[in-house]
């Protein structure tokens, strides 16, 4: 007749225990990345579709593009005549307000500045102050 040790019987359970649990875990995780990477893929092959409709779209717009033999003409001041005199004001106009807005910003900025710079001067007075008071 077989004796099995108890103990040895109880190790085995165990064990079989651990490894069905990895097993278990394992799988899981497989399968948890097999969906990432299934969800990777479409997305992949999403934005590849979408890259080669735009590369269709580009060949057609070359495709349709007919060269042209005269110049572009090119904005040279007041004397423009080529019909577009709104857009040279209109941009104008926009400088103007920009500068204007980047007078205001560095008006803002020197008051800070100056702010910045008393706080400064009344920190070393404060710390002077200390420093001799405890010397």
């Amino acid at each position: 007749m077989i004796k099995i040790d108890p103990l040895y019987l109880m190790l085995l359970m165990e064990l079989s225990c651990v490894l069905t649990g990895g097993i278990v875990f394992l799988f899981f995780r497989i399968k948890k990345y097999r969906n990432q990477i299934q969800d990777s893929l479409k997305a992949l092959s999403a934005s590849r579709q979408i890259q080669e409709d735009m590369r269709k779209q580009l060949a057609a717009l070359r495709s349709n593009r007919v060269p042209t033999s005269k110049p572009e003409t090119v904005v040279q001041g007041p004397g423009n005549t080529d019909g577009k005199p709104g857009e040279l004001e209109e941009l104008r106009a926009q400088v103007e307000t920009l500068q204007e807005g980047l007078k205001e910003k560095t008006g803002i900025y020197d008051q800070l500045q100056a702010k910045f710079v008393d706080l400064e001067k009344e920190y070393m007075i404060l710390y002077h102050q200390q420093q001799k008071q405890v010397g």
